[in-house]
């Protein structure tokens, strides 16, 4: 199921093929906690989602920034995947 979920990250985070619509993400629209929350909730065999966290990397260097519940993105700007961290806990 890690596997799984990680894949659901990756895709809905997709700047071209991603987002809520899955038609692309928008230039400058912000990745919100509660959208990671609903693309893990419809990952096969998710029972719950406890928590969410979010972080701003630098792409370049990898330096990860502060946790948020929101990243924002400039408005010239798609968001991309960058090393998803997934903790699955089985029942």
């Amino acid at each position: 199921m890690q596997h799984e979920a990680v894949e659901a990250l990756y895709a809905f985070l997709d700047p071209i093929a991603g987002g809520p619509e899955r038609s692309g993400w928008e230039f400058g629209r912000p990745v919100h906690a509660g959208d990671v929350f609903g693309v893990l909730q419809q990952v096969r065999g998710v029972e719950a989602v406890e928590n969410v966290r979010l972080y701003g990397a630098n792409p370049v260097t990898g330096e990860r920034g502060g946790e948020t519940s929101r990243l924002e993105l400039p408005s010239n700007a798609l968001v991309f995947s960058f090393g998803h961290q997934v903790r699955v806990v089985p029942r």
